[in-house]
């Protein structure tokens, strides 16, 4: 609608052109004027177009927006310079033409092709895709349990059932079929139940995900699911194998056993019984892969190898499970009974003679519990060491950043000068501190590099460090030295004293390291240096965070509301 039909908006100062699901959110229409937040400032702009989105403007869920380039370098404080240009160019003359404008392209200047970015992008969601998978095997396993015990306890009560039919002629591969015919029925209810239950959660998921994963990596939206007719086949059809996978050892136990064993149930039991040796063996040649899986992962940096090994050990002390059981009956069975009395002794004694459900029962419980205190210990531990991060490092009272920049952790806007003018002069303020940071590429990732004034009032730390100490770190980063955080340390193998080459506006720079420090904002890896040393490698001397720390903290409402009334709309 509008003019969106030709160019003509070009041509006229502080034109937009938006989207219907954009002119919907904001109630607006062409003729009308929207106000937008651009480089700190509130900014009017006249909407001149209304466009029905196309796989362009599905950018961001639809909440696309469009102007002239030079009004858009006016808007955003970018007179003369650009984010980026995208080329078309032939295929096979790629490489060439990337090299030719890498001779070309002036220092800070990156060239790569669309696939080398993206790489970047799906790494990071194969990577999260992955630990949601791997929860996912963990209830899969769980579940291999529950299923094996129910048809293991379903041969114990048609035993004599299974004697007539064994006595009266059926085979070994019918009695193996009946059981495996009602595993895959199991196995379809499951399925039928579960596909469904799955695209609930997900709707519920889908929204926490996407906030994590904009929050930590690149900006999404997804609104609606997506449901996969494949993804769906293949969740049923792992469903269904793992189903009748689970039932096939009973029903294998149950097809080799003579009609007149069938009308005990001791003969099924004792199985277990004779398989002692057997199944230390095997469990033995398990852990022993787990960890060589576990080793081999480390080394070659390959998380399956890691998860395949956790998945082994699981497996490995299930296969222990009835040693376990026969060790409790050895060395707490008379304590028990004393504890307990005649109860206790029967108890136990049924036990033993249900060794292979109960190892099989017990082994479930194992693996959940497992599960449940490895994930609740990683997670306590992480927030334990999160907070008291914090407590070290997040101490001032107030923190002050462009309202643009919560929407992405991948577009940092600088703040305006004045901001930081008003701030310094606050009576209130005994210390401000600042910071720039800026996204840059390092050996062909995406890092954080800020600059910051990193001065405390009382002397305190404002970081706290893994290799090097505050006093110390800061001195050399006084003389130009940079520090790194912990993550970028071991995703690319540096330590206090090594060098690092960045690319930046002045051209390669290179920095070494004074120390290594705790950080939990990012994964992908961050970097850190004095602002002056920050101003002169790229030319910027620029902040996009503020930190105010107040003498009387009971002035903090105050100093707060003084802040938004002077500068609410930034």
């Amino acid at each position: 609608t509008g003019d969106s039909s030709n160019l003509a908006f070009l041509l006229q100062p502080r034109a937009i052109i938006i989207t219907t699901k954009l002119a919907a959110t904001l109630d607006a229409d062409v003729g009308d004027s929207i106000a937008m937040i651009a480089a700190g400032r509130r900014v009017v702009f006249d909407v001149v177009g209304i466009i029905t989105p196309d796989e362009t403007a599905s950018a961001l869920g639809g909440s696309f927006a469009m102007l002239d380039i030079a009004s858009a370098q006016e808007m955003f404080g970018r007179v003369g310079k650009l984010d980026r240009i995208d080329l078309l160019v032939p295929e096979r003359e790629a490489p060439a033409i990337a090299e030719y404008l890498t001779t070309l392209a002036p220092a800070g200047v990156v060239v790569q092709a669309p696939s080398r970015r993206n790489e970047q992008t799906l790494r990071m969601l194969d990577a999260f895709s992955l630990n949601l998978t791997a929860l996912a095997f963990i209830a899969l396993f769980v579940s291999m349990f529950i299923i094996y015990n129910t048809m293991l306890t379903s041969t114990l009560r048609r035993r004599r059932e299974l004697g007539i039919l064994r006595a009266v002629g059926a085979t070994r591969g019918t009695i193996v079929a009946l059981f495996l015919g009602e595993a895959t029925v199991i196995g379809l209810l499951g399925a039928a139940v579960g596909i469904p239950l799955g695209v609930l959660f997900a709707r519920f998921a889908l929204d926490q995900v996407v906030r994590t994963v904009s929050a930590l990596y690149i900006l999404t939206v997804a609104e609606n699911i997506t449901v996969d007719t494949w993804t769906l086949v293949l969740g049923g059809a792992i469903g269904l194998v793992t189903s009748i996978l689970s039932a096939l050892p009973p029903a294998l136990e149950a097809s080799h056993v003579h009609p007149r064993e069938t009308f005990s149930v001791q003969s099924f039991e004792s199985g277990v019984t004779r398989r002692y040796r057997k199944f230390v063996i095997a469990s033995v040649v398990i852990l022993l892969t787990a960890w060589l899986a576990a080793v081999q992962g480390l080394a070659m940096n390959n998380p399956l190898l890691g998860m395949a090994g956790a998945g082994l050990v699981l497996i490995g002390f299930a296969l222990l499970t009835p040693i376990f059981l026969r060790g409790f009956d050895r060395f707490l069975s008379r304590p028990l009974k004393r504890l307990t009395g005649v109860a206790g002794e029967l108890a136990n004694a049924y036990l033993m003679q249900s060794l292979g459900r109960a190892s099989t029962a017990i082994a479930a419980l194992m693996t959940a519990i497992a599960m449940l205190v490895g994930i609740s210990t990683m997670v306590g531990s992480f927030r334990a060491t999160v907070e008291l991060w914090m407590r070290q490092t997040v101490t001032a009272d107030l923190y002050l950043t462009i309202s643009s920049n919560r929407l992405s952790a991948s577009t940092i806007v600088p703040m305006p000068r004045e901001i930081l003018d008003y701030l310094d002069t606050l009576s209130q303020a005994s210390h401000v501190d600042a910071m720039r940071r800026i996204k840059t590429s390092y050996a062909g990732r995406t890092i954080t590099v800020s600059g910051a004034r990193l001065t405390m009032p009382d002397g305190d730390a404002s970081l706290t460090f893994h290799e090097g100490t505050f006093d110390d770190v800061l001195k050399a980063l006084d003389t130009g030295a940079i520090a790194i955080s912990e993550a970028f340390a071991i995703r690319f193998d540096k330590h206090t004293g090594d060098t690092i080459v960045l690319a930046t506006s002045t051209g390669q720079r290179a920095l070494s390291i004074a120390g290594v420090y705790y950080d939990y904002t990012t994964d992908a890896g961050a970097v850190i240096m004095r602002n002056a040393t920050f101003a002169r490698v790229y030319d910027d001397s620029t902040m996009s965070n503020a930190a105010v720390y107040l003498r009387d903290a009971s002035q903090l409402e105050n100093v707060r509301a003084a802040i938004e009334r002077r500068f609410a709309s930034r």
